[in-house]
């Protein structure tokens, strides 16, 4: 029988292009999955002409109150490659 750790957190995410371009609501679509190696994240960016140089993940999360709290010491900047 397989145990999971289901109690964890919900987060919300936008994300920040190098150029400033931000990524939220219908312009990302996002979910998490259990594999066997724990919980995953998988975000979906939409089809972009110009790929920028990163992109700075930004969590955050619903307080008691409703209100969304980002957190900043989940922050991730993602560098990308040139593709040739």
């Amino acid at each position: 029988m397989l145990l999971l750790n289901d109690s964890w957190p919900w987060f919300n995410f936008s994300v920040v292009d190098d150029n400033g371009h931000i990524y939220d609501k219908l312009k990302l679509q996002d979910g998490m999955a259990v594999g066997n190696y724990g919980h995953h994240m998988v975000l979906t960016l939409p089809s972009m002409d110009t790929i920028p140089k990163s992109f700075t993940l930004k969590p955050s999360r619903t307080n008691s109150e409703g209100f969304s709290e980002e957190i900043k010491e989940l922050e991730l900047v993602v560098p990308l490659k040139e593709s040739k």
